[in-house]
């Protein structure tokens, strides 16, 4: 089994990057880098491609917040393998 989040980040300082921690049932897995910029950014936001087949929570906290940045997840992709 396997996810993906996408998302983006939006500031008026295009040289911000944000810094997510993942949380993937109640255990920090990483932490991603999101630039603002949108030269430099990738949608995804976090992936895992080979997650035992079962339920998960997952959060994110925002290590770096900033009143004039805002973050928005807007995917989740998750799916089960053939054959698994």
């Amino acid at each position: 089994a396997g996810m993906v989040f996408r998302g983006e980040v939006h500031c008026s300082d295009r040289s911000y990057v944000a810094e997510i921690e993942v949380i993937v049932d109640g255990i920090p897995q990483k932490t991603m880098s999101m630039p603002a910029s949108f030269r430099h950014r990738s949608l995804d936001v976090y992936w895992n491609l080979d997650m035992p087949y079962k339920r998960h929570s997952f959060a994110f906290r925002w290590l770096n917040p900033r009143s004039d940045a805002s973050i928005y997840l807007y995917d989740a992709l998750l799916f089960k393998r053939a054959g698994k």
